[in-house]
């Protein structure tokens, strides 16, 4: 009988996950198109054998009402948000700022540890878009640990959002 093998990224990332005691929250970004949606099926599966869990699409949360959402995670332990995006053209960044706000109160909020994954070529960059600066109390903040994938590798980073290479064309508004 043939075992499955983990793929090495897939126990990097659960190994920096679950040795924690108690909460954490942490953001991956780097996931190349061709990577991600097997990476993020593996990962809602992951998430489906934990109780309580919960695996959502950030795109999709845009559109709930973040209360009753939250209400819904109250008890949740194992969060998994996958497709992760602020400034991408097809997404309200007014939206995107809300719901990240919501996660980060329920990470504040006790017991909950969060994985999140962002799409490929996400930008979380306030920078990019006019108006807004990443002073402007970004929706990331602190709050969550950043890694990125480069060559397969997990690589911890500290404020990716600011060291990734800017889209000029974003500039001109």
């Amino acid at each position: 009988m043939q075992q499955h093998q983990m793929p090495e990224l897939d126990r990097d990332i659960l190994r920096l996950m679950y040795m924690r005691i108690g909460t954490h929250a942490m953001i991956i970004e780097g996931i190349t198109p061709e990577e991600y949606p097997p990476l993020v099926k593996r990962f809602i599966a992951d998430t489906k054998k934990k109780k309580p869990s919960r695996s959502l699409d950030f795109l999709e949360l845009l559109d709930k009402d973040l209360t009753e959402v939250k209400y819904r995670l109250i008890k949740v332990e194992n969060f998994f948000v996958y497709n992760i995006d602020l400034f991408a053209e097809d997404v309200d960044p007014d939206k995107a700022t809300r719901a990240m706000g919501m996660l980060r109160g329920m990470y504040q909020g006790g017991g909950m540890s969060q994985l999140m994954f962002t799409r490929p070529s996400a930008n979380l960059d306030y920078n990019s878009r006019k108006g807004f600066t990443y002073m402007d109390n970004h929706p990331l903040g602190n709050w969550c640990e950043f890694y990125r994938i480069e060559e397969g590798r997990l690589i911890s980073q500290a404020y990716p959002i600011r060291q990734q290479p800017l889209d000029q064309s974003l500039l001109s508004w």
